[in-house]
């Protein structure tokens, strides 16, 4: 029987096809998995949590996203002196609701 979780001694998460945990959205996931090219001409990055060296405010919400705090950075492509930095939860909301569209 295949175990799923953490590999042996500690190693990578195991399960899947070729032993990767298979990306999926469901509950508790937040949603549809954000990946660069979701928005036609946008780019946009996950910035995980150890890499959020700063403190950004979010254009949708206009709350502070603390240091330490997972968040997406975007922008238009070709414009990165535009980019932005927003929460997870108000990126989705942002692009779902039409505010986030086409390039410049």
């Amino acid at each position: 029987m295949t175990r799923l979780g953490r590999g042996p001694a500690g190693g990578p998460r195991v399960g899947g096809p070729g032993g990767a945990a298979p990306r999926t959205a469901g509950p508790g996931s937040g949603g549809p998995t954000l990946e660069p090219g979701d928005v036609p001409g946008y780019e946009a990055h996950l910035v995980p949590a150890f890499r959020a060296s700063k403190r950004y405010v979010c254009p949708t919400c206009t709350a502070p996203i603390a240091e330490g705090t997972g968040h997406v950075v975007a922008w238009p492509e070709g414009l990165i002196d535009e980019r932005r930095h927003w929460h997870h939860h108000c990126w989705r909301l942002a692009v779902r609701r039409g505010r986030v569209t086409g390039a410049r």
